[in-house]
């Protein structure tokens, strides 16, 4: 067992240390924090979000397609981000900026990639952010939008395993299949550590606040002690409810018992009402949102993808 432990720290050591070295890892756009910043103030200025945006028109033009879109049906045309403001809120417009932002910073790392699928894997991760946020919002728990990006950016660890260390990503997936892993556990066999520990050294590396590092270090490996653990649970129960919806980016199986998960009794605390101590009830009435959200993720990354 100590011999197995050395090991399992040695292999993680070496992952650490070519992330480390590596100069080519994506980088957040700026445009994502000081959208944070700026929702995270309850009287924040319209002006000054639409002033974020106009500096990269090509963000601008992009958001503009995606408000004309499907998604929204309107009938009227927008031409502008004034308008845009208007009919979507600030609120919806972070989630389209934060979204498109995030999938063009990520857009050359995709292109060599050779295991994940772009649309599936943002897919999964549009969908989770924005199921996320549907639970938050179910619990009555306000994080100025950080719900949305905890659940966008929660994989991005497998983006890197998959560029960076592809033929030890591709065991962890074999692995995974043969024995009926969590990818996860056998990413922490094979590696030592997993993709949410991966994510959470961009995260670090991107000075993202404390609670989006928790989000996605913890949303596998759940602590209710954890001070952000009300965040990373939203994040933890939308990640495995858009799996049940088949929203996986590796079609990956789905290995979790709701009736028994820490993550649902942190947010019934949260609410202390005994009603919401029913799982399967209130979990109904969240999943309706599911489906709801199915295809609008699905139009926003075909979108985007194109």
């Amino acid at each position: 067992m100590i011999e197995t432990r050395k090991l399992d720290h040695e292999r993680r050591r070496r992952i650490l240390e070519r992330i480390a070295s590596i100069d080519t890892l994506p980088s957040l756009p700026r445009v994502v924090t000081e959208m944070l910043r700026l929702l995270a103030d309850d009287n924040y200025c319209v002006d000054d979000m639409m002033a974020l945006v106009q500096q990269d028109p090509a963000l601008t033009a992009r958001v503009l397609r995606l408000a004309n879109s499907a998604i929204y049906g309107r009938p009227r045309q927008i031409d502008s981000l004034a308008q845009a403001m208007v009919v979507l809120g600030g609120k919806e417009l972070h989630r389209l900026v934060t979204t498109i932002s995030v999938m063009r910073s990520f857009d050359d790392t995709f292109s060599r990639g050779r295991i994940l699928d772009r649309e599936q894997f943002w897919s999964h991760s549009v969908g989770t952010g924005e199921l996320a946020h549907r639970v938050a919002t179910f619990f009555r728990l306000n994080f100025s939008g950080v719900d949305f990006t905890a659940g966008l950016l929660h994989d991005v660890g497998k983006v890197v395993l998959d560029q960076f260390f592809h033929s030890e990503f591709r065991d962890c997936l074999e692995l995974s299949h043969r024995r009926g892993l969590p990818q996860f556990e056998a990413e922490g066999k094979l590696l030592g550590l997993d993709h949410s520990e991966v994510g959470a050294l961009l995260a670090t590396r991107w000075g993202l606040p404390d609670s989006l590092h928790s989000a996605i270090r913890n949303h596998h490996s759940f602590d209710a002690a954890d001070p952000h653990a009300p965040l990373v649970a939203c994040v933890r129960l939308a990640n495995h409810l858009v799996k049940d919806e088949a929203l996986s980016c590796l079609g990956e199986d789905n290995h979790w018992q709701i009736e028994h998960d820490p993550a649902w009794t942190v947010l019934a605390e949260v609410r202390q009402q005994a009603e919401f101590r029913q799982r399967r009830s209130a979990l109904d009435e969240i999943r309706e949102g599911i489906e709801a959200a199915r295809e609008r993720v699905r139009t926003m990354v075909g979108e985007l993808a194109r």
